[in-house]
């Protein structure tokens, strides 16, 4: 075939072939398959990051409260729920993050005072299940 027959035949031609698009099909498929189980996995981390975060900040806020003057372990539950609701939020939900529910959801983070002399912080993961490392109780000085 001479150059000029094949020019004419490029030029002639129009679209893309069937195998083209297979293979274009195929790639993003296996892109797809690949990246997608990757971005969920990092939007799970990220969340589960954002709920220590704040079982830190509430933690920090209740020994804080607890140490002030005239405070009680029930009144401290009750400003730091407050304050808590106010500044931070659910990753999970988008809803209030700070609570005393006796069924906390998932990503929450759970203060109970109703013990005198003590506030524990409990966070909850993904599952809803209380996470062992993230369990503290903070004695009252007084």
């Amino acid at each position: 075939m001479s150059k000029s027959k094949i020019r004419r035949r490029l030029k002639d031609q129009k679209g893309f072939t069937l195998m083209e698009l297979m293979v274009v099909v195929l790639i993003l498929g296996i892109l797809a398959a690949y990246g997608i189980p990757r971005y969920l996995s990092a939007v799970a981390t990220s969340k589960m990051g954002s709920v220590i975060a704040n079982y830190d900040a509430v933690v920090t806020e209740t020994a804080a409260a607890l140490y002030g003057p005239g405070s009680t372990s029930t009144s401290v539950e009750t400003t730091v729920i407050t304050n808590g609701n106010s500044e931070l939020t659910n990753p999970f939900s988008g809803n209030a993050v700070v609570g005393n529910a006796a069924t906390p959801t998932a990503g929450q983070i759970k203060v109970d005072g109703t013990t005198s002399g003590q506030v524990t912080v409990t966070a909850y993961d993904d599952n809803a299940a209380a996470m062992s490392s993230y369990n503290k109780t903070i004695l009252d000085p007084k």
